[in-house]
């Protein structure tokens, strides 16, 4: 497990899997490859959100975060929130986690979010003084960040889940207020 890759996600992705997707049972067949990683934000809306045995299967597949105490995420967090009044604390915390537990170390990550309006606020990011100055990192460029369907895709090349699983995802999602279009469902039916 040390060498694996680390999946951060916020909300937008463990709704997927616990709530849209439930054909598959990707956090049980995934996590013995991979390491799912959360915010202490995100495990709070969670628990709010989704119903006792639920949550058992979310504690149990999903290591969380808490950067209360770290000394520059409060004022990230809060530079952020006053900016992009429009992001969650979900998106925001699980984002940081990413940033300040996996990149800035060096380490193997992907931070997983569908919320399209967080992926355009990260990818201005490297170009905020503001924010670069508060983080004290240099350049963040190349940042790892994807969606739902492009972890679902890895799942597949790395023959985790098989094209019948694939077909029973999109069939989930299609029925799910997941949005979903032709572009995406013909993207995780593609063989590259």
């Amino acid at each position: 497990m040390a060498s694996a890759t680390i999946k951060v996600i916020d909300n937008t992705c463990v709704t997927a899997f616990l709530k849209e997707i439930t054909s598959v049972k990707l956090f049980e067949k995934c996590g013995c490859f991979y390491k799912f990683v959360t915010s202490k934000a995100v495990s709070e809306e969670c628990r709010e959100y989704f119903k006792n045995e639920t949550l058992i299967l979310f504690q149990k597949n999903l290591s969380v975060k808490d950067l209360d105490n770290h000394p520059i995420c409060k004022r990230c967090m809060d530079y952020l929130k006053a900016r992009y009044p429009y992001l969650h604390n979900g998106e925001i915390s699980s984002f940081l986690v990413a940033l300040f537990l996996y990149h800035s170390k060096r380490e193997r990550y992907y931070y997983i979010t569908d919320d399209n309006k967080m992926r355009e606020v990260v990818s201005k990011l490297p170009q905020d003084n503001g924010f670069l100055q508060i983080t004290g990192i240099k350049n963040f460029s190349d940042f790892k960040i994807t969606g739902t369907i492009g972890l679902i895709k890895r799942f597949y090349f790395r023959k985790i889940i098989c094209e019948q699983e694939i077909e029973e995802i999109i069939e989930d999602l299609k029925k799910s207020t997941f949005f979903i279009t032709p572009e995406l469902i013909e993207r995780l039916r593609s063989k590259s």
